[in-house]
């Protein structure tokens, strides 16, 4: 049994060291094969003319000239060449090349004596007196990196109101606010903002009822509509009746040093009260004039 055994182990090595023989034989073969077949393909490119044609030895050499050749049909021939070099020479190509004309190079000082430097055409002279145009925005979708905040020196009001000083309208925050004290609902009533310095104004923004709470802002009256006076102009800005800050913001910066809002309309609830919790000036000291 173990003699049998010892028989079959011999026979499978055996068989191995023949697989591997015929392996590497066939391995050998093969890279003989490719050997040849490399020398014969670089044998036969030696028989190749590799020989460039006379076109492009001429183009490679900068000879651009044209071996004259019959005109085609429908082609003018060709002009003679001018005796003026100024002008440009007309030269007529065989059908398989594009036609160009060739331009001699002009002398520079002779082009600047005849094409003297153009004067620059003056820049728009705008009138601060006049009206720009305007449109109502959000102060969330507003660039306001191009702007600076301005303060308002001095502010007063035509409705005497002891509880809410027209300053709470200028003061910057939500916490304090200003209520006009006239009788109704404020209709007509004015607010007016001084300025330390004649400023540059580019956007004004707007947080008008009362903002101590959405309920508070909910029941009293808020201004739907402003009457703004600027640099000697009026512009009557209509507001959408939500919680929201929102900026008027003008087409180009306008230079005032006060700044007057008029309620033209009243969004009315359940008092007749009508708030402005903070009104903020900006300048765009960086406006195009």
């Amino acid at each position: 049994m173990k003699k049998s055994f010892r028989q079959k182990e011999n026979a499978i090595i055996l068989t191995g060291i023949v697989l591997a023989i015929a392996v590497a034989a066939a391995c050998l073969i093969a890279f003989f094969l490719l050997h040849s077949y490399i020398a014969e393909a670089a044998e036969r490119n030696k028989d190749r003319d590799f020989t460039l044609s006379k076109e492009m030895q001429d183009e490679l050499a900068g000879n651009t000239s044209v071996m004259p050749s019959p005109a085609p049909e429908n082609v003018p021939e060709t002009e003679e060449a001018s005796e003026d070099p100024s002008k440009p020479v007309l030269t007529v190509l065989p059908e398989t090349q594009h036609n160009m004309t060739l331009t001699p190079t002009p002398d520079p000082q002779e082009y600047w004596a005849t094409h003297p430097t153009p004067t620059p055409t003056p820049r728009l002279q705008v009138d601060p007196s006049q009206p720009v145009s305007f449109w109502v925005n959000t102060i969330a979708a507003a660039d306001m990196s191009i702007y600076e905040p301005v303060p308002v020196e001095s502010s007063s009001t035509t409705s005497n109101n002891q509880y809410s000083d027209a300053a709470y309208a200028f003061d910057g925050t939500e916490q304090t606010f200003w209520c006009e004290g006239a009788d109704g609902d404020g209709t007509g009533e004015i607010l007016y903002a001084k300025l330390g310095e004649e400023k540059k104004i580019g956007c004004i923004a707007f947080k008008l009822g009362n903002w101590t709470s959405t309920d508070i802002w909910i029941e009293n009256g808020r201004p739907s509509d402003l009457t703004v006076w600027i640099a000697g102009n009026s512009y009557q800005v209509r507001f959408p009746d939500y919680m929201q800050e929102y900026c008027l913001e003008f087409y180009r910066p306008v230079p005032a040093s006060e700044i007057s809002f008029q309620i033209g309309s009243v969004t009315s609830g359940n008092t007749q009260d009508t708030y402005i919790t903070d009104i903020q000036i900006y300048s765009e000291e960086n406006g195009w004039y």
